[in-house]
């Protein structure tokens, strides 16, 4: 079963990047970066545990400035497509687009007990696939998002970790066959990201300050989310946030560009603080038109997220620890913290 998952794991990523294929510049001078291929990992070993949020994998294409492809380029038209959105198309924000193809598991503490605890987060896998634009303006960002996918064995999270598990130390999960029933699912969410403080001076570390909002509607999440990122570092891109796979792995790619210049190295570290009302979150609240696990759990909660990012010419690294409070109401895994490896190369174009 495993094998079957990583066949059809990259016969998906072949069919997007053939989709992603750019058409020509309209100006010889403007020939546009063909995009940025990441790849994602997280996963709650990082911290030392295997609970909740165990695991998360996933790929990501982030586009140039659409506006730099040919006028018959796929990219180019989906965000034409999409223009009727505030700000997309807008003379004063650029253009961009992401897809990202991404698989979670979650697991109880317990994943040697046949039968899950009741008061632990259930056994669930979710497949999905995001497809985003962005306005990127000079001081603020508009993200919308639609994401398709489903929950249930259909993800192949099972076999997955079944897999992994079986080359490695860790117990072997047993209770799988208690896991959500197959869904599918259809979310809509938008971010807007706003930069109140930046220092960009030469020769002296940069250093930006930024404040985001937003929310989900569907059936895999439904809520509300507010917080801020602040960054130091040299030199610091022209972006808004670090995200990770579970909250939108595309967006922190948006108008960054390989320097041009110096020696080619560039990072900084963050830190950020969010705070999230939940009206409904499918992995903890179980399937949506049947009978399933779920577990109790907070309204509201807070995540700390802390992290480095390094890059070198085209090569991106990001490294995130992420510190989620409240999520699921139990004495014994109150707690949701994980760490996000993030690998990215910009390919094609000029850097500048």
């Amino acid at each position: 079963m495993a094998r079957r998952w990583h066949t059809c794991w990259l016969t998906l990523l072949i069919v997007l990047s053939a989709a992603y294929r750019p058409g020509f510049a309209t100006e010889a001078d403007e020939t546009p970066c063909l995009g940025v291929l990441s790849f994602f990992y997280e996963n709650d070993v990082f911290v030392g545990k295997d609970q909740n949020y165990t695991s998360g994998v996933g790929f990501s294409w982030t586009s140039d400035d659409v506006a730099r492809y040919g006028r018959k380029n796929f990219m180019r038209k989906v965000v034409h497509a999409f223009s009727f959105l505030p700000k997309i198309g807008h003379d004063d924000y650029r253009s961009f687009l992401s897809f990202t193809l991404g698989q979670e598991m979650y697991t109880p503490e317990d994943i040697e007990a046949p039968w899950p605890p009741p008061d632990q987060q259930p056994y669930a896998g979710v497949l999905f696939l995001d497809t985003t634009v962005y306005a990127h303006g000079r001081r603020s960002m508009h993200a919308y998002t639609l994401r398709v996918g489903c929950v249930g064995p259909c993800s192949g999270a099972e076999g997955l970790q079944t897999w992994i598990h079986g080359w490695t130390p860790a117990p072997v999960p047993e209770g799988w066959d208690h896991q959500l029933s197959n869904e599918p699912l259809l979310n809509l969410d938008y971010q807007y990201y706003r930069r109140l403080l930046r220092s960009t001076r030469p020769r002296r570390p940069h250093y930006d300050f930024a404040a985001h909002v937003g929310g989900g509607l569907g059936n895999y999440f439904t809520g509300a989310n507010a917080g801020f990122v602040a960054r130091l570092g040299y030199p610091l891109p022209d972006n808004y946030s670090v995200a990770n796979l579970r909250f939108g792995g595309g967006s922190w790619l948006v108008g960054m560009t390989p320097p041009s210049q110096g020696s080619g190295w560039y990072g900084y570290a963050f830190i950020g603080l969010e705070g999230l009302a939940v009206a409904r979150f499918l992995p903890t609240d179980g399937n949506t038109f049947k009978d399933s696990p779920s577990v109790e759990r907070e309204d509201f909660f807070g995540n700390l997220s802390t992290g480095l990012v390094v890059g070198y010419r085209r090569i991106l690294f990001s490294w995130k620890l992420t510190n989620l409070r409240g999520l699921v109401r139990s004495s014994d895994s109150n707690t949701d913290d994980y760490g996000t490896f993030t690998l990215s190369w910009y390919f094609g174009g000029k850097a500048r």
